[in-house]
């Protein structure tokens, strides 16, 4: 597993969560965000998430960032640069449904929503829904998408 301040029994338990334990995974996320010294400490343990093997801990990289999306907005650059980077085909469902919440729950900031927009034809429905309920409030008109430049 990677680096992180966390033990290994420490992160298997933040790999080992469900639908029904959702609350607790987000607000053990959470205190481990609020421990963390810096954002660039927070950003360094996202990315080194990113990079592990284990899809489980891809997708702690993009939950971490999700826990405080609406109270900073210095983590959306490196959180978007990450969404970008999956491969839609190839990259497994649970990093895909983690990036796609992580990019759902900023949604007051329009720089969010061509990097959204990427999952809308995913074909898991509750990754489609978080574009849905995700897209960035108050943008109009819509900023011109610099994806394809």
């Amino acid at each position: 597993m990677s680096r992180s301040p966390l033990s290994d029994d420490q992160l298997a338990e933040l790999i080992d969560w469900n639908h029904e334990s959702y609350t607790e995974h987000f607000d053990s996320l959470n205190r481990l965000f609020e421990s963390l010294s810096s954002p660039e400490e927070i950003v360094a343990l996202a990315r080194s998430w990113w990079a592990d093997p284990d899809e489980r801990v891809r997708a702690l990289g993009f939950d971490l960032l999700a826990v405080q999306a609406l109270d900073y907005s210095w983590h959306v650059l490196p959180l978007i640069e990450a969404a970008n980077g999956l491969a839609l085909d190839t990259t497994p469902e649970v990093v895909r449904a983690s990036a796609a919440h992580a990019l759902a729950t900023i949604c007051d900031d329009e720089r969010v929503l061509f990097p959204l927009l990427r999952f809308a034809a995913d074909p898991e429905a509750d990754i489609r829904w978080q574009v849905a309920r995700g897209i960035p409030v108050g943008v109009d008109p819509l900023p011109e998408d610099r994806s394809s430049s």
